[in-house]
C-alpha cells in the first residue's frame, strides 16, 4: 500500500515543493498540505498517516507542542522535522521529542528523499491514531 504524507508547513510554496519531490520518488503516495498547527492536528487525525513532515521553526512552541501531542496520541507515528529556522534550541527539544528524522532548509531534494526512504523503510502501513481521539485542539495546548 502506497504511504500517506502529511506535510506541514506554513510557507504554502515550499510544501507543493516538498509534495512534487516526494511524488517523484513514490508517485503512488497520497500526500496532504496543512499550513498551520491547528489545521495539521486535524488533518493526522483524520487521515492517520504513515508519515509527518513538519517544520516547527516558524510555529515556535505550537509546533513543538503540535510534535508532542503527535508523539503522545500515536507512538509509532514517523515524524520528520524539516526545519527552516534552527537554532541549537530547536535542535534540543526536537531530540528530545524522538523524531525519525531531522533536517535543516535548505535542503536538496535528494537528501530528504533519501532520509524519507529510510523512514518508510520499517513498514509503509497506515498508523492508526487511538480511538476515541479529539478531533480539535485547543490554542491553549497549541499555542
Amino acid at each position: 500500500m502506497p504511504p500517506s504524507i502529511l506535510i506541514i508547513d506554513p510557507d504554502y510554496e515550499a510544501a507543493r515543493v516538498t509534495q512534487a519531490g516526494i511524488q517523484r520518488l513514490l508517485p503512488a503516495s497520497s500526500i496532504s498540505i496543512a499550513t498551520a498547527a491547528d489545521s495539521g492536528w486535524t488533518t493526522a487525525c483524520t487521515m492517520s498517516p504513515d508519515v509527518v513532515i513538519i517544520d516547527p521553526a516558524p510555529y515556535s512552541l505550537s509546533g513543538l507542542r503540535l510534535i508532542q501531542r503527535l508523539r503522545e496520541q500515536a507512538p509509532a507515528l514517523r515524524i520528520v522535522v524539516l526545519a527552516s529556522a534552527p537554532t541549537p534550541a530547536l535542535r534540543q527539544q526536537v531530540r528530545d521529542l524522538k523524531v525519525a528524522a531531522y533536517l535543516e532548509k535548505p535542503l536538496a531534494l535528494p537528501q530528504l528523499t533519501e532520509q524519507l526512504n529510510q523512514v518508510l523503510q520499517p513498514a509503509a502501513i497506515p498508523i492508526p491514531l487511538p480511538a476515541p481521539l479529539e478531533r480539535s485542539i485547543s490554542h491553549d495546548a497549541v499555542a
